[in-house]
């Protein structure tokens, strides 16, 4: 073995550390060119109806699971998955963590936020209500059949150099074709969350928003606000689907009206979407298509800005470690 003189050698070491220091950098600098992709579901899962017979829950917690898996889905917004649904489903998909609160606090509809530990980590979590005291669990000041809110987790993805992180949302709007006004005052109230919670960072809003994309909460939620600048990942990419409807009662078959938006801010560029039909011998997941988009997080602030709060309260917001 040769031994190089210390001065020599050492001058050998400082170079191979300064190469593996660019390496690194040049690593970072490509991460940060690629940006980090992830697949996002849009999915209403529908209640355990005793009405559903051969569609119940039971048989179709598979198929739900099964078409994650299949779609290589990496985040899912969820809604109408109450507590035994979402126990059904961490069985089904080992290594997924689900958060949200019911609607009424207790054992009611949920709209969860649901994501692969494998590839994400939740930083923040919490839930706000659609009413005029969002902060208040459970309220529906405007008379509603039933509450209504929103679910939130700040995600941070778990094998990023640069710690990316994307805030998603995830809802359920009334659905009752009377209650136009309340489906506006409800997108009027996710826009005041983001613009007080969320400016300039990378947001995603998923929900089913029982509105057309030509509709006042659609039009609203995609108004441009100071640091704040929703689009329509559908609108974004512009699939050739003719059949872009997202409810289908377990036919199949669906009419235009696309109800389940993906809305993105940030440095979030939508790469692909569509309305996902997949089924197994003719047995569908839900009575609503899913709706899928792959996308691409480029590097954005991580901190949300300040302001008043209008969301959850200090005390409903869960800190996770």
């Amino acid at each position: 073995m040769v031994r190089l003189p210390r001065r020599l050698a050492a001058a050998v070491a400082l170079a191979l550390s300064l190469s593996a220091l660019l390496r690194l950098g040049e690593l970072r600098a490509d991460s940060a060119s690629r940006g980090l992709t992830v697949k996002v579901a849009q999915f209403n899962v529908r209640f355990d109806f005793d009405t559903d017979g051969p569609n119940r829950w039971a048989p179709r917690v598979e198929l739900v699971a099964g078409l994650l898996r299949e779609a290589q889905v990496g985040v899912a917004c969820l809604q109408e998955d109450k507590d035994g649904q979402v126990e059904d489903l961490k069985r089904a998909l080992p290594g997924w963590e689900f958060v949200g609160k019911a609607r009424d606090g207790q054992h009611s509809e949920h709209c969860s936020v649901a994501f692969d530990t494998a590839t994400w980590h939740a930083v923040r979590t919490g839930d706000f209500w659609l009413s005029d005291t969002p902060e208040v669990v459970g309220s529906n000041t405007w008379h509603c059949k039933f509450p209504h809110k929103v679910t939130w987790a700040e995600l941070e993805a778990v094998r990023d150099p640069l710690h990316r992180r994307v805030t998603f949302l995830s809802t359920h709007l009334d659905e009752h074709r009377e209650k136009g006004e309340v489906r506006e005052k409800s997108a009027e109230v996710i826009r005041t969350w983001l613009v007080q919670h969320a400016r300039e960072t990378n947001v995603v809003v998923c929900g089913d928003f029982n509105a057309g994309a030509s509709e006042p909460p659609h039009e609203l939620l995609v108004k441009d606000a100071p640091g704040l600048r929703l689009r329509d990942a559908w609108d974004v990419v512009k699939p050739s689907d003719p059949q872009s409807g997202t409810i289908h009662g377990f036919t199949g078959k669906s009419t235009r009206r696309r109800i389940d938006w993906i809305l993105v801010s940030g440095f979030v560029k939508p790469l692909s979407i569509r309305v996902d039909r997949w089924n197994k011998g003719g047995r569908y997941p839900s009575d609503h298509f899913p709706v899928v988009a792959e996308m691409e997080v480029g590097p954005a602030p991580i901190a949300a800005a300040g302001g008043t709060q209008v969301g959850p309260a200090p005390q409903a917001e869960r800190q996770v470690r």
